[in-house]
C-alpha cells in the first residue's frame, strides 16, 4: 500500500497534501475562479470582441505604408499583420477552449463578430481616404499640361 493514498471504504483514493484540495481533477482556487468567470456569457463575449476589434487594431496603423511609392512593402506588412494576428488568436482561442470550455460557445463567435466590424471599419476608413486622395487629384490639372 502506497502512503500517498488513504484507505476509503469503496471510494476512489483521494490524493492528500496540496493545500487542502483533494482528489484527481481539483484545481487550484484561482484557476477554478477564472475558470467560473470565463465561463460567464457576459465576459466571454466582451473578451471576444476585444479580441476580434484587437486583432485589425495593428491595421490602422500599418495601413499608412500603403502609398504609390511602396505599394510591395506595404502589402506585405499588411499581409505579415494580418498572418500574425490571426496565429495569435488561434492559441488565444485554444487556450480559452481548455480553460473554460463552458464560455467557449460564447468566446468563439464573439471574436469572429469583432473581427467583422473591426474589419468593416476599416473598410470605410480606407475607402473614404480613397475616395478623398482621388477627388483632389482629378479637380487639379497640372501646369504643364495647360501650357502645352
Amino acid at each position: 500500500m502506497c502512503l500517498l493514498f488513504e484507505p476509503t471504504n469503496g471510494e476512489p483514493p483521494r490524493l492528500r497534501g496540496a493545500r487542502g484540495y483533494e482528489g484527481k481533477g481539483q484545481v487550484t482556487g484561482i484557476l477554478t475562479a477564472l475558470r467560473e468567470l470565463l465561463s460567464t456569457p457576459g465576459t466571454a463575449v466582451l473578451l471576444g470582441l476585444l479580441l476580434g476589434v484587437g486583432l485589425i487594431a495593428p491595421l490602422f496603423w500599418t495601413t499608412r505604408l500603403l502609398t504609390p511609392a511602396n505599394a510591395d512593402m506595404g502589402t506585405f506588412v499588411v499581409m505579415a499583420v494580418v498572418f500574425g494576428g490571426m496565429i495569435l488568436s488561434l492559441g488565444l482561442m485554444w487556450g480559452y477552449r481548455l480553460v473554460a470550455p463552458d464560455g467557449f460557445m460564447w468566446f468563439g463567435p464573439s471574436v469572429v463578430a469583432g473581427f467583422v466590424v473591426a474589419l468593416g471599419v476599416l473598410a470605410t476608413v480606407m475607402t473614404l481616404r480613397l475616395l478623398k486622395s482621388s477627388g483632389r487629384a482629378a479637380n487639379v490639372t497640372p501646369t504643364d499640361e495647360t501650357r502645352r
